[in-house]
């Protein structure tokens, strides 16, 4: 014989059962779904009713309802069956399952829960045990809800950090090429001689600069530069190291395009 329900003073439920959306009950007794909805209705809940698995699909796939409350045996399609193909439905959305039945052996138990079913609730049904197991799987609930919260601001903040992480290697990529550009006259031939500067960052713009230029018709000059660091801010330095060499006249014959 079912047990009253406890009554609660305050007609919204407590803050842990509001996590759960919607209870479906599943059996093929009219009275049995009658007595947990009376149950349910008096904590606040609201719930649905199937008497058998095939409505219990069409409801859920109309309401989507987080917990499930349903009789192991029944005809056409167990609980169990039902259970599965409930999960097969919606892989994304976590249903809590929770079987009513008559069965208690460990074997019994043990080959439902490998079955997919999340909690038993034996027969005939105490209203302080299905309270107990409807607070536990709204407790679940609404830890994976949280959980989801927070993957969504994970993903949000994950955009915004790929976004600025694309802008920064715009940047580079125009600084690369400026400092390409600032490498003047790689190739040069002085007499019997051929000159080549070839410079190579370790990253995509660098605190490194090299060439040669002439001095006179007779020599010929060598520089090497090399700010510490490979990042714009170095690749700047560069700029105005070649800045230096232009302000004092030593690429006369070069055009000028640097800063």
């Amino acid at each position: 014989m079912c047990q009253p329900y406890p009554k609660l003073k305050a007609s919204r439920p407590p803050p842990v059962l509001r996590a759960i959306k919607t209870v479906l009950i599943v059996d093929d007794s009219a009275a049995q779904r009658r007595i947990v909805a009376g149950f349910l209705t008096g904590w606040g809940l609201h719930s649905l009713q199937a008497s058998s698995a095939k409505a219990a699909i069409r409801l859920f796939k109309k309401h989507r309802p987080n917990i499930i409350l349903s009789d192991w045996m029944m005809p056409e399609m167990n609980g169990l069956d039902l259970c599965d193909t409930l999960r097969q439905i919606t892989p994304d959305l976590y249903i809590y399952f929770i079987l009513l039945t008559s069965r208690s052996t460990k074997a019994e138990m043990l080959y439902a829960f490998q079955k997919g079913a999340d909690d038993f609730l034996s027969k005939p049904i105490a209203a302080i045990e299905l309270h107990a197991r409807v607070t536990a799987a709204a407790r679940l609930l609404y830890t994976q809800r949280k959980l989801k919260l927070k993957n969504r601001q994970i993903k949000a903040a994950l955009r915004k950090t790929q976004a600025l992480n694309a802008a920064m290697d715009k940047d580079l990529l125009a600084a690369q090429q400026l400092q390409t550009a600032l490498i003047h006259n790689r190739h040069r031939r002085f007499g019997r001689f051929d000159f080549t500067a070839l410079v190579e960052n370790a990253g995509p713009v660098g605190g490194d600069l090299a060439g040669f230029f002439t001095i006179g018709a007779t020599h010929i000059g060598f520089y090497i530069a090399d700010v510490s660091g490979h990042d714009i801010q170095r690749s700047n330095a560069d700029g105005a190291h070649c800045k230096f060499f232009f302000d004092r006249g030593f690429w006369p014959k070069y055009r000028r395009t640097a800063p």
